[in-house]
């Protein structure tokens, strides 16, 4: 059984057929687009930028604690002088 394409050739020719569509994109739907890729490319960037700060740059568990742990050496150091 082969399938009934009739009720394409119809809209087919419409769309081949058509001169002129008479549509426009004026300067608020523009701005909106544009705005839209913007916006999409900078969101996409902040988020490359946290999985990429969270797998290759991010400290070892011990690090947090060592690092206050010299803040705290430094800042009795400093309290002494």
């Amino acid at each position: 059984m082969k399938p009934k394409l009739s009720f394409l050739s119809p809209l087919l020719a419409g769309l081949l057929v058509s001169e002129h569509a008479y549509a426009y994109i004026d300067a608020g739907t523009g701005s909106m687009l544009v705005q839209l890729l913007v916006g999409g490319f900078a969101g996409i960037a902040v988020l490359f930028r946290a999985v990429l700060s969270r797998y290759f740059f991010s400290r070892k568990r011990g690090a947090l604690s060592t690092d206050r742990m010299a803040l705290e050496k430094n800042s009795k150091r400093i309290s002494e002088n």
